[in-house]
């Protein structure tokens, strides 16, 4: 699991990635290790969606235009699902979902809300893994 630690808002459509063999990463997309391999699932969903991504650009860097910059000591403050507090069924769920996910085509932040990969994202993310009503994805809803 890798983190976008330089996001630019008008090209770059994902703040988490995930790589099929272990690797290392860089600078701008450092490694992230949790506890437990399984929550990376959890964890990619969220930081892909919608509110994962409005977390993401709240707590940005923004001094230069249509990016978010920020540095490996602030990622831990950065809000997001406490993915340890999901049960094993909902991890599953998580996992599925990214499987079903892995091969879409987002686009950059700028254009979320045409974004209809990203809007399955949260549907899968919001409804299926949290247990949230399918209300809040409706077209036209409030996601």
């Amino acid at each position: 699991m890798h983190y976008n630690l330089d996001l630019q808002f008008n090209s770059q459509s994902l703040v988490a990635c995930m790589t099929e063999h272990p690797s290392i990463g860089g600078r701008a997309w450092p490694t992230v290790i949790l506890a437990d391999d399984l929550h990376e699932f959890a964890f990619a969903l969220w930081s892909n969606s919608t509110p994962g991504f409005l977390c993401r650009w709240w707590m940005s860097n923004k001094t230069q235009a249509g990016r978010g910059a920020s540095t490996v000591t602030s990622v831990p403050g950065f809000s997001t699902l406490y993915v340890r507090r999901l049960s094993t069924n909902q991890h599953q769920a998580a996992r599925e979902a990214f499987d079903a996910l892995a091969q879409e085509r987002f686009l950059p932040f700028d254009q979320i809300n045409e974004d209809t990969a990203r809007a399955e994202l949260d549907r899968r993310l919001l409804v299926d893994v949290l247990g949230l009503s399918p209300d809040l994805c409706v077209a036209g809803g409030p996601m």
